[in-house]
C-alpha cells in the first residue's frame, strides 16, 4: 500500500513538473519574440497629447526640432518590455542573456533610470495618475501605463494598468538603449574615474564579426582586450590597433560612437542565434538617441546601410532619432520609416506624408516660398506647337483643379525644337535617364507615353495641329453645334463660315499640294508638317479658342485625366531633384464621372 502510494506521488510529481514546464514554455512563446510595438497612443504625457505614433518592423526614424519629445519616445519604448528570464526555455545558450546584462544601463532601460518629473511638483508618496498612454504590440495585446511614485523624489516610474487579480506581466524582449551617456569621451574622464572589466563578452566567433565591421568604417585592424564599463554610464570596448598611436583611448568620438553601436548591433545579433525558437518577426529592439552624432556623412550611410542588413537579417526593430539634414535625405531616398514632429508650443503633432521637401521647411523654420521660389522642373517640348498646346492644358488644369497653379509655377517649359525623335534618343540614354537628372519630356500624341524615360505624349494621338484641323472639320459638318454660338466664338467674331470660307480653303491647298508632289514621285516627307505649322501660326486665335472647346468636350475626358495623371507620375519622379514636394500633386476631379456617379 505504501508503495504504490509513493509510486503515485512520485508520477504526481514528475507530470506536474512537466504541467510547470509546458506552463513556462507557453509563457516564453507569448512573452519573448514577436512582442515588437507597432503604435503607441497618448492621452497626455508631456507634450504627447492625443496623438498616436506608428512603428515598423525594421527601421523607424524620429525626427524634430528640439522639444518635440523625440528622446521620450525612445524612453518609453524601453519602458515597455521586460528582460528576458534567464530560465527562458527560447534561450539555448543563456551566456548571451550574460553578455546582454554587462550592458547595464543600455538593457531594458526603465523610466526611472532615464527622467525625472518637473522640480516644482511635490509628489506625494504612493501618488498615482490615471493612464498616460497606451501600448500596442504586434501579437495584438496592449499595455497601458500610468505615472507612480514611490517616495519624495524627483524619479517616479511608469507603471502598467493591469486587471485585478489577474497574471499580466509586460512582454520580454531585449531593447538595447544607447543613450547620449555612449558619447562620453574616455579620454576626457579624470584619473580617478570607476572603470570595471566586464567578466562577459562576446563569444571569439562574433568578436571577428565586430572586428570585421569596425575595419569596414575605420580601416583599423583592432585585437581586443576585455569590455569595461565606465561609472555605470558606458560600455567601453578595449583594443588596440594595427596603427601607431590609435587604440580604444584615443580614436575620435565618432569612431568610438560607431564603436558602440555595431558592439550592441553584434550582441543582438548572438541573442538571435540563441534562440531554439524564433518567431519569424522581431526578437529584439535598439534604440539610438541622436544617431547622428559626431558621425561623418559617410559613416552615416554606412551605419544605416548595416542597420538595414542587420535588422533584416536578425529580426532587430531599430528606432533612432537623428537631427541630420544628411541622414534625413537618405532615410527618405530609401523609403525608411519616417516619423517628423511638429512642435505645437504645448502639444506635438505628427508631419502628414513626410518628403524631403517638408522636412527641410521644418529643419529651417522657412516658408514655401523661400525655398521653392527657383525650383523648376525642366519640360521639353518637340516644337512650338506643343509648347503652345501643353501650356494651354496647363492653364487648363489650374482652372479645374484647386493647387495646381502652384504646380504649373514650377513647371519650365523648353522648346527644344529637336524633333519627337530626337527627343526620344536623348531621353533613352541611360545616364540622362537616371534618377539624379529631373527633366520630363512631352512629345506630340502621335509618339507613346514611356513614363520609365520621363516621356508623355499629348492627348489627341495625332500633332497637335492635325488635332485640331480634324476637331474644326468635326464640328463645321455638324447641322447644330453650340461652339459656334458660344461667348468665345461670338466675342472674337469666329463662326462656322469664317472657317469654311477663310481656314478650310488653306488646309484644302495643303491637301492638294501634297496629292501633286506625290504626283511626280516626290517625297512629301516633311513638306505637310511644315505647311500646317504654318497655317496653324496664321490662325493661332481661333486654334486658342477650339482647343479650349475641345478640353471641356466630355468626349475627350478620358484623355485629359490620362495625361493628367501621367504628368503626376513623372512630376513625382523628378520632384526631388529640383527640391519640390511630391505631395504638393493635387487630385484631378472628373466631373462626369460625379455627374454618373
Amino acid at each position: 500500500m505504501l508503495r504504490n502510494t509513493a509510486t503515485i506521488l512520485s508520477l504526481l510529481v514528475y507530470y506536474n513538473s512537466i504541467l510547470i514546464w509546458l506552463i513556462r514554455f507557453c509563457g516564453d512563446i507569448i512573452t519573448a519574440g514577436g512582442n515588437m510595438i507597432n503604435r503607441i497612443e497618448f492621452i497626455q504625457y508631456r507634450k504627447l497629447k492625443n496623438i498616436a505614433i506608428d512603428f515598423v518592423e525594421g527601421i523607424n526614424a524620429i525626427a524634430g526640432t528640439n522639444g518635440t519629445c523625440k528622446s521620450t519616445l525612445l524612453h518609453l519604448f524601453s519602458n515597455s518590455f521586460q528582460r528576458v528570464n534567464s530560465k527562458s526555455s527560447l534561450i539555448a545558450d543563456q551566456s548571451c542573456l550574460g553578455v546582454l546584462s554587462s550592458l547595464k544601463p543600455s538593457i531594458n532601460a526603465k523610466i526611472e533610470t532615464l527622467a525625472r518629473n518637473n522640480k516644482h511638483i511635490a509628489p506625494s508618496v504612493n501618488s498615482k495618475s490615471g493612464t498616460l498612454y497606451k501600448v500596442y504590440y504586434l501579437n495584438g495585446s496592449s499595455v497601458e501605463f500610468r505615472k507612480h511614485y514611490s517616495d519624495k523624489s524627483v524619479r517616479y516610474s511608469l507603471k502598467p494598468t493591469y486587471k485585478s487579480g489577474g497574471n499580466e506581466s509586460l512582454p520580454s524582449m531585449p531593447v538595447i538603449y544607447l543613450g547620449i551617456s555612449r558619447l562620453l569621451p574616455i579620454g576626457e574622464l579624470s584619473d580617478d574615474t570607476s572603470i570595471k572589466k566586464l567578466r562577459k563578452w562576446l563569444p571569439e566567433k562574433y568578436q571577428q564579426e565586430l572586428s570585421s565591421l569596425i575595419k569596414s568604417f575605420t580601416n583599423y585592424e583592432l585585437s581586443f582586450d576585455s569590455p569595461t564599463m565606465a561609472e555605470d554610464l558606458k560600455n567601453h570596448l578595449e583594443f588596440s590597433t594595427n596603427k601607431e598611436d590609435i587604440d580604444s583611448n584615443t580614436i575620435s568620438a565618432g569612431e568610438d560612437n560607431v564603436c558602440v553601436i555595431l558592439n550592441a548591433l553584434v550582441c543582438l545579433h548572438y541573442y538571435y542565434d540563441c534562440l531554439t525558437s524564433k518567431s519569424g518577426c522581431v526578437e529584439s529592439a535598439l534604440l539610438i538617441d541622436e544617431l547622428d552624432s559626431t558621425l561623418h556623412p559617410r559613416f552615416q550611410r554606412l551605419l544605416i546601410e548595416t542597420l538595414e542588413i542587420y535588422s533584416r537579417k536578425y529580426k532587430i526593430q531599430i528606432v533612432f532619432t537623428t537631427q541630420s539634414y544628411y541622414l534625413l535625405e537618405l532615410v527618405l531616398k530609401k523609403r525608411l520609416h519616417l516619423i517628423y514632429l511638429v512642435d505645437n508650443y504645448s502639444s506635438v503633432a505628427i508631419l502628414p506624408d513626410p518628403d524631403w521637401a517638408r522636412v527641410k521647411m521644418q529643419l529651417e523654420g522657412t516658408q514655401a516660398s523661400d525655398v521653392f521660389c527657383n525650383a523648376k522642373i525642366p519640360v521639353l517640348t518637340e516644337d512650338g506647337e506643343a509648347e503652345w498646346m501643353l501650356e494651354l492644358i496647363l492653364d487648363f488644369y489650374s482652372n479645374k483643379v484647386a493647387g495646381f497653379s502652384w504646380i504649373k509655377n514650377h513647371l519650365h517649359l523648353i522648346n527644344a525644337k529637336a524633333g519627337g525623335e530626337i527627343l526620344q534618343n536623348l531621353f533613352s540614354d541611360e545616364i540622362l535617364n537616371s534618377k539624379t537628372i529631373g527633366w520630363i519630356c512631352v512629345l506630340d500624341g502621335d509618339h507613346s507615353t514611356d513614363l520609365s524615360k520621363s516621356i508623355v505624349a499629348l492627348p489627341g494621338k495625332d500633332s497637335p495641329e492635325s488635332v485640331l484641323f480634324k476637331y474644326a472639320m468635326s464640328l463645321a459638318d455638324k447641322d447644330i453645334e453650340p461652339f459656334w454660338m458660344s461667348e468665345p466664338c461670338l466675342n472674337e467674331g469666329f463662326s462656322v463660315m469664317y472657317f469654311l470660307n477663310e481656314i478650310k480653303p488653306d488646309f484644302d491647298k495643303i491637301e492638294e499640294e501634297i496629292c501633286n508632289i506625290h504626283a511626280r514621285g516626290e517625297s512629301a516627307e516633311g513638306v505637310k508638317r511644315r505647311m500646317n505649322k504654318s497655317l496653324f501660326l496664321k490662325y493661332k486665335d481661333f486654334f486658342r479658342v477650339l482647343f479650349y472647346h475641345w478640353l471641356t468636350n466630355p468626349c475627350n475626358e478620358s484623355m485629359i485625366t490620362s495625361f493628367y495623371e501621367n504628368l503626376g507620375l513623372l512630376y513625382k519622379k523628378t520632384c526631388s531633384c529640383a527640391g519640390l514636394p511630391s505631395s504638393r500633386w493635387p487630385a484631378y476631379i472628373n466631373d462626369n464621372a460625379e455627374a454618373e456617379s
